[in-house]
This record gives C-alpha cells, sequence and structure tokens, in this order.
C-alpha cells in the first residue's frame, strides 16, 4: 500500500512493480499515514482514520474513528493502533472503534514511528526523536548527534535507527 497527498491510497500485488488505484469510499485523498493490522488496513487523513477489511477493495470511516482530526500518523504494534494528531497520541485496541488518550504529554507534530524491541519511538517534525519504554506515559528526547530536528520518518532494522529530515541519520546506541 502506498499513501499520496492528492490521489488517495493505490496498491500493488506484485511486490510494487505495478500499482492500482484502491481508494473506494474514502472520505479524503489526502494520505497522511497508513497502517495494517491483521487483514485490516487503515488510512489517516484529513477527514479522520478509515479502515479497509477487504485489501483496499472498500473503505469505511465510522462515526466512532475520531473524524474530526488530521491524522499525522499511524502505526499498528501487536494488536494496539496508535494515531498521531498534532498535539498527542491516541491508541486503540479493537481495530478503531473506539480510542483512548494518551496524556498530552506525547510530543507535538508526531510524524513517524517505530519499534526497537520494547522500545518505542517517535519522530517530531518540530522537535526530533523521542523514546518511550513505558508505553508512552513518558518520553525523553534522543538528539544527540541530529543536525536537524525536524524528522518526518523513523525506521529500525537490523539494530539501526534510522531517521528521515533534512538528510538520513542512524543511531545504534539507544
Amino acid at each position: 500500500f502506498a499513501g499520496t497527498m492528492n490521489n488517495g491510497v493505490y496498491r500493488s500485488t506484485d511486490g510494487g512493480a505495478n500499482w492500482s488505484p484502491a481508494s473506494t469510499g474514502l472520505p479524503a485523498q489526502q494520505i497522511l499515514g497508513l497502517a495494517a493490522y491483521s487483514a485490516t488496513v487503515f488510512a489517516g487523513t484529513r477527514g479522520g482514520v478509515s479502515r479497509s477489511t477487504d485489501i483496499g477493495a472498500t473503505w469505511t470511516t465510522p462515526d466512532t474513528l475520531l473524524r474530526d482530526y488530521y491524522f499525522y500518523l499511524l502505526a499498528a504494534v501487536d494488536s494496539v493502533l496508535y494515531a498521531g494528531v498534532y498535539d498527542g497520541l491516541y491508541s486503540s485496541t479493537d481495530l478503531g472503534e473506539t480510542w483512548k488518550i494518551l496524556g498530552r504529554r506525547a510530543p507535538q507534530d508526531p510524524s513517524g514511528f517505530a519499534v526497537a524491541e520494547t522500545t518505542l519511538f517517535l519522530a517530531s517534525s518540530s522537535a526530533g526523536v523521542f523514546n518511550s519504554n513505558d508505553e508512552f506515559i513518558s518520553w525523553e528526547s534522543v538528539n544527540d548527534g541530529l543536525t536537524n530536528t525536524s524528522v518526518r520518518s523513523l525506521c529500525f532494522t537490523e539494530g539501526r535507527l534510522f531517521a528521515g529530515g533534512g538528510g538520513v541519520f542512524v543511531s545504534t546506541d539507544f
């Protein structure tokens, strides 16, 4: 799946060689985040969170899915769906039927998310990278070595955390 800024969601069934539109039923075509858990795909838009249970063929946006927020981040970790908005994070343990605010303590402007074993990382487009070892209860800034704290994306792979924003940065000591 790929989300675009003005043309909705696209789906590939051949490893990215070819793409086809998969946006039927989305309330907005500006896709700000995508996440998947089990057979359900979620799209964060400027009109709320929509979900597809048929591999992107159709989308629904129930009233219970925080319709009035601009979602900058979606992530699924195990059976928990996380949604980032401009002032914090929400979580859902029932595939987006109900949401719980994780407090306003989360860094502002969430823009990326990564999991490294038991550590959760959050990128902020205005304040760099943060980590939490207690399921989002507290956050610690981990910006040593970053020359640009407008971080837009994170990826954890093979023991390394990559941060993208004004360049690509890598850390192995977190």
